[in-house]
């Protein structure tokens, strides 16, 4: 039978659906899906980070220093030997992507990477890893791009248009859960006060601009003196956030939430506002009917491509500050014409984000690479 391996660092629990679908799917055409992870690095052992599949190879990683580079080791070549396909996460920090890359390790017919293309933001990054990683990258026999715009980084730094296959990163739809009691008192709670409610769900990290979204809910706050706000999502930068919490009843600060709790919350909401660096939570604004107000900031990630302003979301104009981006909050919450609209196309755009399809944009991938 035909095997093909993932080899990641880690495995995150947002993808524990693509890789059961991956499995299932190939399995229709009798290839075998096979993964390997090991544990998450220290700067991501945070609540929802590391996830369990009960068919995947658990060996643990170690790291070595490189002339200052950290590489994380991944004990894996005899797995990569055994195997037909390998497909890699595209990081410059991991061992065996320089091992495939300089032909010290290989499967028995095809490599590939999948990623960016290029990292979104250069401020996270040395110019010498972004050199190494485009090498790796190049030497692939294949690239799974997250979105058309990390195609044409992948192009860019030399890997053909035909070994590419844009996949669309997307979230998987979180499972139903039992609601938990303080979910449920404050969602009773906020919506028996007011229908002004605006939502962030998002990890608390330097890249979100949480100090100028601070001051954007503030001026909001003047303007609809009924307004509230959810924060979900934990992290160390989250301080401006629980200032204007601890100084008021307004602003509340629910930590991480996930399947029903976090729809739930959702739902009393009409509004994301998202100032900082633009991820995969623009599926959650999508699906959950929560239309997305989001800033033109140089570094926004990959899957911001999915923001059509107008159509699915709003983009404040390049330099915007405060006082615009506060407006168009407030006619979000109070415009149901425009909101209405806004959810329509968001709903338009979850469509086409399914993890159905990213899985089978994965197959043929791995279909082409074989052949």
């Amino acid at each position: 039978m035909t095997k093909v391996l993932f080899a990641l660092e880690w495995l995150p629990s947002y993808r524990l659906g693509l890789f059961d679908g991956i499995r299932d799917r190939l399995a229709e055409d009798g290839i075998e899906i096979n993964l390997v992870h090991g544990q998450p690095p220290s700067t991501k052992t945070t609540s929802g980070t590391q996830a369990k599949l009960p068919w995947a190879t658990y060996r643990e990683n170690r790291t070595v220093r490189v002339k200052g580079v950290r590489f994380c080791v991944q004990p894996v070549r005899d797995l990569v030997k055994d195997h037909d396909v390998v497909i890699v996460q595209q990081a410059s920090g991991l061992w065996l992507n320089l091992l495939l890359s300089t032909k010290v390790v290989r499967p028995k017919k095809a490599w590939g990477m999948w990623g960016l293309g290029q990292h979104t933001n250069p401020l996270e990054v040395s110019e010498t890893t972004e050199k190494l990683k485009a090498w790796e990258t190049r030497r692939g026999d294949h690239f799974f791009g997250y979105t058309e715009t990390s195609k044409q980084r992948a192009m860019e730094v030399g890997v053909p248009s035909d070994r590419i296959t844009v996949v669309n990163n997307t979230l998987p739809l979180d499972l139903v859960t039992s609601l938990t009691p303080a979910t449920e008192q404050l969602a009773t709670e906020i919506s028996g006060r007011t229908k002004n409610v605006g939502i962030l769900i998002s990890s608390l990290d330097q890249w979100k601009r949480l100090p100028f979204l601070s001051e954007v809910l503030a001026r909001t706050r003047e303007k609809l003196p009924d307004f509230e706000f959810i924060v979900i999502g934990k992290g160390d930068h989250g301080q401006p956030l629980e200032s204007l919490a601890q100084a008021g009843s307004w602003v509340h600060m629910a930590g991480s939430q996930f399947g029903s709790d976090k729809a739930h919350l959702a739902s009393i909401c009409n509004v994301m506002v998202h100032p900082g660096v633009v991820g995969l939570h623009i599926v959650d604004a999508f699906r959950l009917g929560c239309p997305m107000v989001a800033t033109t900031i140089d570094h926004h990630s990959h899957e911001f491509d999915y923001l059509r302003p107008g159509v699915n979301g709003v983009l404040t104009p390049p330099g915007a500050g405060v006082e615009e981006m506060s407006d168009e909050v407030v006619r979000v919450l109070t415009d149901s014409v425009w909101r209405e609209s806004l959810i329509e196309g968001g709903r338009e755009s979850a469509a086409e984000l399914t993890l159905d399809s990213a899985v089978e944009r994965f197959r043929d991938g791995i279909i082409q690479m074989l052949s």
